[in-house]
C-alpha cells in the first residue's frame, strides 16, 4: 500500500517539526507550562471529563500522545468537505478470531515526474480553503528550518513540511498526484495548533502544480499517509475535537470527480476501542505474554482471558484481576501507529500497553506490535523496552523510518532494528 520511493516515514516528528516551525515565525502563547500540564493529565484516570480537559490543553501543547475517546461531540466539516460513512453494526470481532490475514495491496509504481518537485521552492495554485491564501502561491525554506517551506510574509500565511510527501494516482488518471502536510496561519497570533490539513496536489501536462483539494478533519495529528487502489489513507489522530476515534483506526477518502469523500476502512484498520457504534476489536495477547511487564505485585495475566482481551472506550480491561490500559505516553497523539515495516502494503498496529497500574498510575509500560487477522489482533511481538523505561514514570514517545524504530525517553534514544519477525535492539 505504501509507496515505495518513501518506505515508512517518521510523521510525528515532521509534524511536530511543522508546528515548532510555525511557532518560531508566530507570537504563539507560552506553551511549556500548558505541556507541562498536558503531560500530567496522562497519568490520570480516562474518564470523559479528563477528555475535555486534555482536548483543551493539547491546543497549545506539544508532541505525545492520548487516546482520545468518543465522548465528545463529532466535528462539524466545513461546507463540501466529506461525511463519515453509517457504520456497519453487523461486523464484530469473532469468538475466537480465525487467523486470515488482511490481504496487502503491492506498492503502486511512482510514473510521474510530480515526485521530482523540490517543494519547498515550487509554487502550487493553492484551492480555496478557510484561512489559507489561494490560487498562485510560491514557496521558500525557512531560513532556519529546511525542512519547513513558507508561503511568504503576508498573512493569512502557508507552512508545508517538505520531506513528509506521499504520491500515488488518486483521481483515476494514471498520474500521480502528491500529498503534502499542511498549516495555515491568519495572523501572527496564531499558534498554528490545530490548523494542520492534507493538500493534494497534481501536476497538469505543462509542469503547472494546481492544488485539487484541502483534505483531512481539520486541526487532525497526521502521522502518516499512503495511496493504495486510488484511495487517500491517513494514520491520523483527534486534537482538539475528538470524533469517535478508536485507537489505531485509518481515515480513508476518494476523489469523487470535484472533491474526496470519506470512506470506511474500518474492516482493515478497526481500532482497538469501541467507537461510533461498533465493539471493541479483541485482541490475543497471549504469544507476548511471558514478554509483558507488570508493576511490582501484579502478575502477568495469562489465563483464557489474554486470547480475547477488549478495551473498553476508556482504553481499559481486566484480565485475571490485572488491569491493563492502551493509554499512550502523552497528549496529543503525534506518533505513528500503521507501520508498513516490510514496505509491501501491509501495515501493523504499533501501540502502547501499560500493566498492573492502580488509581491514577498507568503501571509498567510495554510497547506491542499487533497483526490484524480479519476482525481481530494478535499481539507478534514485545518491544525490549529499556529498563530505565521501565522503572520511570512511563512517559516516552517512538519515531519510525523503513525498518527502524527508536523510542525515546527523557534524553535517551534506544534504536531497534525490525528483522521480519520482531524488534531487535540495534547492535545485538
Amino acid at each position: 500500500m505504501n509507496d515505495p520511493t518513501l518506505p515508512e516515514r517518521d510523521f510525528g516528528p515532521a509534524f511536530s517539526g511543522l508546528r515548532d516551525a510555525v511557532r518560531q515565525h508566530a507570537a504563539a502563547p507560552t506553551a511549556a507550562a500548558i505541556r507541562g500540564r498536558a503531560e500530567h493529565q496522562v497519568r490520570v484516570r480516562r474518564t470523559a471529563t479528563i477528555l475535555v480537559v486534555a482536548a483543551a490543553v493539547a491546543a497549545v501543547a506539544v508532541g505525545g500522545v492520548t487516546a482520545l475517546r468518543d465522548s465528545a461531540l463529532p466535528a462539524p466539516l466545513p461546507p463540501g468537505e466529506s461525511t463519515t460513512p453509517t457504520p456497519d453494526p453487523s461486523v464484530t470481532g469473532p469468538e475466537p478470531p480465525t487467523p486470515t490475514p488482511t490481504p496487502s495491496q503491492p506498492p503502486a509504481q511512482v510514473r510521474d515526474p510530480i515526485t521530482k518537485v523540490k517543494w519547498l521552492s515550487a509554487t502550487i495554485d493553492i484551492p480555496q480553503e478557510t484561512a489559507c491564501p489561494k490560487g498562485d502561491v510560491r514557496f521558500r525554506a525557512l531560513p532556519d528550518d529546511p525542512n519547513t517551506g513558507y508561503s511568504g510574509t503576508a498573512w493569512p500565511r502557508i507552512f508545508i513540511h517538505g520531506p513528509s510527501v506521499a504520491y500515488g494516482d488518486l483521481t483515476g488518471d494514471e498520474n500521480d498526484e502528491a500529498v503534502l502536510i499542511g498549516s495555515c496561519l491568519t495572523g501572527p497570533e496564531d499558534s498554528g495548533d490545530g490548523a494542520g490539513r492534507l493538500l493534494v496536489v497534481k501536476r497538469e501536462p505543462d509542469g503547472k502544480l494546481t492544488g485539487i483539494a484541502w483534505v483531512g478533519q481539520p486541526g487532525a495529528m497526521f502521522n502518516g499517509q499512503w495511496v493504495a487502489d486510488k484511495r487517500l489513507y491517513t494514520d491520523t489522530a483527534p486534537w482538539h475535537v475528538n470524533w469517535g476515534y478508536a485507537l489505531g483506526e485509518a481515515k480513508a477518502y476518494e476523489w469523487r470527480g470535484n472533491a474526496f469523500t470519506e470512506v470506511d476502512v474500518r474492516k482493515d484498520y478497526p481500532g482497538l476501542v469501541p467507537a461510533r457504534g461498533r465493539p471493541a476489536t479483541p485482541v490475543d495477547l497471549s504469544p507476548v505474554a511471558d514478554e509483558l511487564k507488570c508493576a511490582a505485585g501484579k502478575p502477568v495475566p495469562t489465563g483464557p482471558g489474554m486470547t480475547q482481551v477488549r478495551f473498553d472506550a476508556n482504553s481499559m480491561a481486566t484480565v485475571d484481576g490485572v488491569r491493563l490500559s492502551a493509554q499512550q505516553p502523552g497528549a496529543p497523539d503525534s506518533m505513528p501507529h500503521l507501520l508498513d515495516l516490510d514496505g509491501d502494503g501491509h501495515r501493523r498496529l504499533l501501540v502502547a500497553l501499560s500493566c498492573g497500574g492502580e488509581g491514577d498510575k498507568l503501571g509498567t509500560p510495554n510497547l506491542l506490535l499487533l497483526e490484524h487477522f480479519g476482525g481481530a489482533y494478535r499481539a507478534i511481538d514485545a518491544v525490549d523496552l529499556p529498563e530505565e523505561l521501565r522503572n520511570g514514570d512511563g512517559y516516552y514517545q517512538w519515531t519510525v523510518a523503513g525498518r527502524e524504530l527508536t523510542v525515546t525517553y527523557v534524553d535517551t534514544n534506544t534504536k531497534y532494528v525490525w528483522n521480519g519477525e520482531q524488534f531487535q535492539r540495534s547492535g545485538q
